[in-house]
C-alpha cells in the first residue's frame, strides 16, 4: 500500500506540473499586437522571409509547453489508471502519449520557420 501511495504522489506533482504548463499556454499573451488571435493562428501566419518574427517564437515556444503538458497529463493519467488496476484502460491511454510528438515536431518547425 505505501507503493501505491508514493505513485499516487507522483502523480499528483506531475499532474501538477502539466496543469500549471497549461496555465503558462493558456493565460500569457501571445506576443502580438492583436492579443486577440489564437497563438496556433499566429504560427500559420509566419512565412520564411520574415527574420526574427518574435510573436511567432513565443507562439511557437507556447506549442511546445502545450505538447509538453499534455504528454505530463497523459503520463500522469496513465499511471494512475495502473495505480487502480485499469492495466487495458492504461494500455489505451498510453497509446495517446504519440499525439504530443506531433505538436513537438510542428513547434520545432515553427521555432526554426519564425527564426530564420
Amino acid at each position: 500500500m505505501n507503493k501505491a501511495r508514493v505513485k499516487l504522489a507522483e502523480v499528483s506533482f506531475v499532474s501538477l506540473a502539466g496543469f500549471i504548463l497549461l496555465g503558462i499556454v493558456f493565460l500569457t499573451p501571445n506576443g502580438s499586437s492583436n492579443s486577440s488571435r489564437p497563438f496556433f493562428e499566429i504560427l500559420l501566419g509566419t512565412s520564411w522571409g520574415h527574420v526574427l518574427d518574435w510573436p511567432a517564437v513565443w507562439c511557437s515556444v507556447k506549442l511546445l509547453l502545450f505538447s509538453a503538458s499534455l504528454f505530463l497529463l497523459i503520463d500522469s493519467f496513465g499511471t494512475l489508471l495502473l495505480v487502480l488496476n485499469r492495466r487495458h484502460l492504461a494500455g489505451k491511454v498510453f497509446v495517446l502519449i504519440v499525439l504530443p510528438f506531433f505538436g513537438l515536431f510542428i513547434g520545432t518547425y515553427y521555432l526554426v520557420k519564425s527564426l530564420l
